[in-house]
């Protein structure tokens, strides 16, 4: 059956166009809705249907709709991440346990190199002082091994070293550049590297073992 047809419909739109005549000039400026609110208990109580919406009430909220929407609802592998992070660690100490003394080591081989190379460089320097100022001239190793002292400055060997003196604790240059010779050896860890001193000719060479 037709719209114009539908006896509930004619009254409704005869209705509509007597409340619409009685309200005057403006009424086509006042949206739908609030026709419909001032209509509808005039409606309900001629015991019309009420006017077709889809806003005619407010729907009911959702009870799966909250503050958590949009959420993604937790991992089940969530519980995996401190067993990674507990992985890690113990990975890390045990490459720190294993690579931290090689380092060491590493560490220390490398300061006993820049001593041996400071220890000859030194008996050049008093090997020349013998040379131009004609007299004899000595570099002195201290008792406890913990440095040197030569033409008056006295220098101090790195913690973990040791130097000796195979010929003493003093190494001579006369004023020609000759030497009775010697040895000075600079050692670390168990690991000894020599400066040696050729005899009669005082020529300084570093030799490693």
């Amino acid at each position: 059956m037709s719209a114009t047809g539908n006896p509930t419909h004619a009254r409704e739109d005869a209705l509509l166009r007597s409340s619409h005549a009685q309200r005057g000039r403006g009424t086509a400026s006042r949206p739908a809705t609030w026709w419909r609110g001032r209509t509808a208990p005039f409606i309900r109580a001629c015991g019309l249907a009420p006017f077709p919406s889809r806003r005619w009430r407010a729907d009911p909220p959702s009870p799966l709709r909250g503050a958590g929407e949009g959420l993604t609802p937790p991992s089940a592998d969530a519980g995996t991440t401190l067993v990674e992070a507990l992985a890690a660690l113990a990975i890390t100490s045990l490459v720190a346990l294993v690579g931290f003394p090689r380092l060491q080591q590493a560490l220390i081989g490398a300061s006993q190199r820049q001593t041996v190379a400071a220890v000859a460089a030194q008996l050049r320097q008093v090997r020349s002082a013998a040379l131009r100022t004609d007299h004899a001239q000595a570099l002195t190793v201290f008792a406890d091994g913990g440095g040197f002292a030569a033409l008056g400055q006295a220098s101090t060997v790195r913690p973990g070293l040791r130097l000796s003196s195979g010929s003493g604790r003093a190494i001579a240059f006369y004023g020609d550049g000759s030497s009775p010779g010697g040895v000075i050896w600079v050692t670390a860890g168990g690991r000894s590297l020599p400066v040696t001193v050729a005899p009669v000719t005082g020529a300084i060479s570093v030799a490693a073992r």
